[in-house]
């Protein structure tokens, strides 16, 4: 077996911190999905892979496909970085 390496592509994606101050209404309209909030405040978002959640901190995805998933701080950190506004998504 031969293993090789791979690198993402370059993609620029849209993302939401999810904090206690996030505009609950407008997060749920820019999902443009089922989702919803539970007691504590987390995030559910359904997904073709079921129901993820996610609590405040972490950072609501959304992909090339239009899904929504969320990531963990943490990776979001080590995965992404911000974009200038004036770069080109091309």
């Amino acid at each position: 077996m031969k293993v090789k390496k791979y690198k993402r592509k370059p993609l620029i994606l849209e993302a939401v911190h999810y904090t206690p101050d996030t505009d609950k209404d407008a997060l749920l309209k820019w999902l443009g999905r089922d989702g919803y909030f539970r007691k504590d405040g987390a995030l559910v978002i359904r997904t073709l892979e079921g129901e993820m959640i996610a609590p405040y901190g972490y950072y609501i995805v959304r992909g090339v496909k239009e899904e929504a998933y969320p990531v963990s701080p943490e990776v979001f950190m080590q995965i992404y970085e911000p974009v200038e506004e004036d770069e080109d998504p091309s």
